[in-house]
């Protein structure tokens, strides 16, 4: 099991002072009632950022381990949070296909034309559209008192709740509901992509 955990840091504090090493879970999730003792289960390492580790406590009743995920890091998925925002902002605020912004975003290798660089990065660049997509859907469902009515764009979230970083800010918003929001902005299973999105265009 996943717990976002809230450590005021950036990325690279983050590596930096070694914070998994002094994380703590206050309140199991799997009894709130403080029926169990949580023990320190070590970490592990993250692909993204490098040198980042994850703290796990294990629930003494359960035997289950809980990953203390640093409120910054992508549940789910490779690197920050803000990584996905920013892939999500490039293909809202392209005019052309996906293929043009991908062959932008890395070209095809000169030293190797049979590497197909540009196919990969529009399934890199289509999974994140799906998963922001995603994310402002369920948050407008929740958070209706701040968005109904709002556009489910990442520049009219912005504009609604006057921020610059929306992924996060919808993470803090929705703290004590995350296990409702798919990952990797919340802790719930990420659905398969919907169908019927058709091809980009031209």
């Amino acid at each position: 099991m996943q717990s976002i955990h809230a450590y005021g840091l950036s990325t690279e504090e983050y590596v930096a002072q070694r914070a998994w090493e002094s994380a703590r879970l206050d309140v199991c999730p799997y009894h709130a009632g403080g029926e169990c003792q949580l023990i320190g289960h070590g970490s592990y390492g993250r692909a993204e950022p490098a040198g980042a580790r994850i703290a796990r406590v294990l629930c003494s009743l359960t035997g289950k381990t809980i990953s203390l995920l640093p409120d910054f890091l992508a549940a789910g998925a490779k690197g920050p949070l803000q990584a996905v925002e920013d892939a999500g902002d490039a293909v809202e605020r392209h005019t052309g296909s996906l293929e043009q912004l991908a062959a932008g975003m890395r070209p095809m290798a000169e030293d190797d034309p049979d590497t197909d660089h540009v196919g990969g990065t529009v399934k890199w660049l289509r999974r994140r559209q799906c998963w922001v997509a995603a994310a402002l859907a369920v948050a407008q469902q929740l958070l209706p008192e701040k968005l109904a009515g709002c556009e489910p764009t990442l520049a009219a979230f912005r504009a609604a709740l006057g921020v610059t970083r929306v992924l996060v800010t919808l993470r803090q918003l929705l703290a004590a509901r995350l296990a409702e929001v798919p990952a990797p902005v919340g802790l719930a299973r990420r659905r398969a992509r919907p169908h019927g999105m058709g091809p980009d265009p031209p």
